[in-house]
């Protein structure tokens, strides 16, 4: 075995045991050579493994020689080598086709119907897995269902569902209006509806009641009991000054 793989020695599948540099590379150009069928979302695209992924012949010949041991002889050992890999000239073209089956992700989202809240779920994304396609090439298939990987939306429809829950709660009954231990009658859950705020935070959505929203809400309800605030200032009547103290606001 001297320069030639040991024996047990596999690259994409291919038992290089006994070969030389020369048949190696050889072995590694007919894989590249062989033809494949790869199907997604209804079509089949019918195409050289070296379209999909190039293979560094000369690189990988190297590896599979230094892999493995002579002790093999004695004791059947298979070792599989990584091949030395790039994309292949035209693999953009066919990846990109064959891409298209994907999809992208699309978040939850939470909205109000009047004093509704209305959840359209999230969905799930899929992307071309290209690493996975290579294992199958190595699998020396003739035939391929395109793998692709599972692509998680940022918002989940269960967050969707728990901020819906919050908003329900938020509006379920009307909101009584306290000014310094007087009643000043309740806020209807469609009032309370213009000022709910949702909006997203990381994976969750934040609902809350939006401070300004609500103060302008509620201030018509308090009319008379809010004072305006005004600075300190002179007030000058005929040839006497005097000073008219500075007021605070008070209102909601």
């Amino acid at each position: 075995f001297h320069g030639e793989a040991k024996p047990g020695v596999h690259v994409l599948g291919i038992d290089l045991g006994g070969r030389d540099r020369g048949e190696i590379e050889a072995a590694l150009r007919t894989w590249g050579n062989g033809r494949v069928t790869i199907r997604a979302a209804g079509h089949a695209y019918h195409v050289r493994r070296s379209w999909l992924v190039a293979i560094d012949t000369a690189a990988t010949a190297k590896h599979a020689l230094a892999a493995g041991s002579l002790g093999s002889l004695v004791s059947s050992s298979r070792v599989d080598v990584a091949p030395v890999v790039e994309p292949a000239g035209d693999a953009q073209n066919v990846l990109g086709q064959i891409a298209r089956a994907g999809r992208p992700a699309r978040s939850a989202t939470v909205r109000l119907d009047g004093t509704r809240a209305v959840v359209t779920p999230g969905r799930y994304g899929r992307a071309l897995d290209t690493a996975a396609l290579l294992r199958l090439l190595a699998d020396r298939r003739t035939t391929i269902d395109a793998p692709f990987a599972r692509i998680t939306p940022e918002l989940r429809t269960a967050a969707a569902q728990v901020a819906a829950a919050k908003i329900d709660t938020l509006l379920a009954r009307p909101l009584l209006v306290d000014f310094h231990g007087a009643r000043r009658g309740a806020l209807t859950p469609v009032q309370l509806a213009r000022a709910v705020d949702v909006r997203a935070d990381g994976r969750r959505f934040d609902v809350r009641l939006d401070g300004d929203r609500l103060a302008k809400i509620v201030r018509p309800r308090l009319g008379k009991w809010i004072v305006r605030a005004h600075n300190a200032q002179f007030a000058v009547a005929g040839n006497s000054v005097r000073v008219v103290a500075s007021r605070d606001r008070k209102s909601n």
